[in-house]
């Protein structure tokens, strides 16, 4: 930081230690306003409203989870051990997997909407039905 509190970007030379303090920060605004969100939601929409809200939040953070198949996190592993010529084609060839990922992601969930609306629907239901039993 500099002497006025204010983040710096590192100029040439200078490490660079206040560009991982900034996006420090960053991820925990992020973070607040995930968390912020839902405590507002719960006290300005009905019920189903928010029911619906957590439903599409499940839904979208496992597909977010599962449809990358892991490649960008075995970089981690694979890119150190990698001979130097072989990087930037292990990194072109990641880079080409999760473009053909996302399209096929895409195509899926075009294709899926209309069902997967339905079989939230069922799931809301039987869930509701469940929960607020006499």
């Amino acid at each position: 930081m500099s002497a006025t509190g204010s983040i710096t970007s590192a100029r040439p030379g200078e490490p660079c230690g206040n560009r991982g303090f900034a996006a420090r920060q960053d991820f925990s605004r992020l973070r607040g306003c995930s968390l912020g969100v839902p405590v507002i939601l719960v006290r300005h929409v009905t019920t189903q409203e928010f029911e619906d809200y957590r439903l599409v939040w499940l839904v979208a953070e496992t597909e977010l989870i599962l449809l990358p198949l892991f490649l960008p996190q075995s970089l981690f592993f694979f890119l150190p051990r990698a001979a130097p010529g072989t990087r930037p084609k292990l990194v072109g060839n990641t880079f080409a997997s999760l473009f053909a990922l996302g399209g096929l992601a895409i195509l899926l969930l075009l294709g899926l909407i209309p069902r997967e609306a339905v079989a939230a629907q069922e799931l809301y239901e039987t869930g509701h039905e469940y929960i607020h039993k006499p």
